[in-house]
């Protein structure tokens, strides 16, 4: 049961760093929401995600400043 949970809540952080990334913060937080009611591990992934787009946007302002 918990894999499966864990299958769904995938998508849902997922759904939520887009929605992010396309400035539709309300659907960020259902999104985000959806995902952690569905497996608490979800939390945790989504911090994941968003300290790997922070590091993608650092080494990309990086490298366009030197």
């Amino acid at each position: 049961m918990l894999d499966l949970l864990l299958l769904l809540a995938g998508p849902g952080g997922f759904a939520a760093f887009l929605a992010l990334l396309g400035g539709s913060y309300a659907q960020a937080a259902a999104s985000a929401l959806v995902a952690l009611l569905l497996c608490p591990f979800a939390a945790p992934m989504l911090l994941s995600l968003a300290g790997s787009a922070l590091i993608v946007a650092a080494s990309a302002i990086f490298a366009w400043l030197f």
